[in-house]
C-alpha cells in the first residue's frame, strides 16, 4: 500500500467523522439533560449499525436502506466504491443535511448547567 493510497483514505475518514460529529452538535440544541441525549446518540448510532450490518448481509444488497444510512453510504466512500452518480447524490445529500443539523445545534446551543459540572 503506498503513502497516497494512506492519505487518501486518512482523508476520507476525516470528512466522514467531521459530517458526523457536525450532526451530532444537533442534541445540544435540544432542551434535554446530559443522560437523555446521551441515551438519545446510543439508541440512534446502534440503530443506524444494525441497519448497516443488515444492509451488507443481504443477498440483494440492501440498497433501498443505504439510501438513508450514512454509515453505509460513509463506508462506501472511504473504501472508495461508490458505484454510480446516484449513490454519490445521496452521500452528498446525507452531507448536507449533517452539516445542517450540525449549524442549526451551534445556533440553537443551550449551555446547560448540569453538562458544565461534570
Amino acid at each position: 500500500i503506498s503513502y497516497i493510497e494512506i492519505g487518501r483514505l486518512f482523508f476520507s475518514f476525516f470528512l466522514v467523522c467531521i459530517a458526523f460529529m457536525a450532526g451530532s452538535i444537533f442534541f445540544a440544541a435540544l432542551p434535554i439533560t446530559f443522560q437523555s441525549a446521551s441515551s438519545l446518540m446510543s439508541i440512534s448510532v446502534t440503530i443506524l449499525l444494525v441497519a448497516g450490518l443488515v444492509v451488507s448481509r443481504s443477498p440483494s444488497g440492501g440498497t433501498e436502506l443505504a439510501y438513508f444510512n450514512p454509515f453505509v453510504s460513509g463506508a462506501a466512500f472511504i473504501s472508495g466504491t461508490l458505484d454510480s452518480g446516484n449513490h454519490f447524490l445521496i452521500l452528498t445529500g446525507q452531507t448536507a443535511m449533517l452539516l445542517a443539523l450540525g449549524a442549526y445545534g451551534v445556533v440553537k446551543q443551550r449551555l446547560n448547567p448540569e453538562w458544565s459540572n461534570r
